[in-house]
C-alpha cells in the first residue's frame, strides 16, 4: 500500500512551505476525486453468509464504496432495487440487493447460507492512512496535480499562487477524462460495449 507522503516529490516543489498534515490531506481528497470521476479503483469480493446477516458490510478498511457493478449468489446474478421496495421474509432464495446504510447491503428476501460475489468501485476514505499502489503506481503525478490545484488555492498562506493552483487543477481534469475512458477500456484494450447484455 502507498503512504500518502509518497506523492510529495510531486508537490513539494512547488509548496515547499506546506504543512505535512495538510499535504497528506489534499492528496487523500485528490485521490477521492481522481476515483470518483475515473472509477479507476475496482474491486471484487467474495463474502461467505451463514444465513444470520442482515446488514453486510462489503468495503475492505480505508475504502468507501461509490458503485456496485454486479453481484451474484451462490453463481446467480443479482437484480437490485430500493430499500423502501424491499419485501424482506424468511423464504425464498436471494434474487436482489438493496442498502439501509452505505457500504453495507442487504439480501432480498434475506440472506441465506451462501456466497456473495461481488464487484465494486471504491475510492479512498477521507481519512484513509494508506492508498493502493497503483494510484501511486500509475497516477502518482496525476493525484499529485489535483493536491497541488487545492492546496496553492488556500488564500491567505505562504504557498497560496491561485495561477498555479489554476494551471494543475486543469491538468487534474484532463488526467481524469483520460482516466475515465482508459477504466472503461482497460489496459487489455477491451472494446467497450455498445449495447446492454442481459444475464
Amino acid at each position: 500500500m502507498a503512504d500518502p507522503t509518497d506523492f510529495f516529490r510531486w508537490i513539494l516543489p512547488s509548496a515547499t512551505t506546506a504543512p505535512e498534515p495538510t499535504v497528506s490531506a489534499h492528496v487523500i481528497d485528490a485521490a477521492q476525486d481522481f476515483c470518483k470521476r475515473t472509477r479507476c479503483w475496482r474491486s471484487r469480493h467474495s463474502i461467505t453468509l451463514d444465513g444470520t446477516e442482515t446488514d453486510i458490510p462489503c468495503t475492505p478498511e480505508d475504502a468507501v464504496l461509490i458503485d456496485i457493478e454486479s453481484s451474484a449468489f451462490d453463481g446467480r446474478p443479482l437484480g437490485k432495487t430500493r430499500y423502501s421496495d424491499a419485501e424482506f421474509g424468511d423464504d425464498g432464495m436471494p434474487w436482489a440487493i438493496t442498502q439501509r446504510s452505505p457500504a453495507a447491503l442487504q439480501l432480498v428476501p434475506r440472506a441465506q447460507p451462501g456466497k456473495l460475489e461481488l464487484s465494486l468501485f471504491l475510492m479512498p476514505a477521507p481519512l484513509a492512512d494508506e492508498l493502493p499502489d497503483f494510484l501511486r503506481d500509475l497516477h502518482g503525478r496525476d493525484i499529485a496535480n489535483g493536491a497541488l490545484g487545492t492546496l496553492l488555492a488556500i488564500p491567505n498562506q505562504p504557498f497560496s499562487n491561485p495561477a498555479l493552483a489554476a494551471h494543475h487543477i486543469s491538468l487534474f481534469e484532463r488526467a481524469m477524462d483520460k482516466g475515465f475512458n482508459l477504466s472503461i477500456r482497460g489496459q487489455q484494450r477491451a472494446p467497450a460495449r455498445a449495447k446492454s447484455r442481459f444475464m
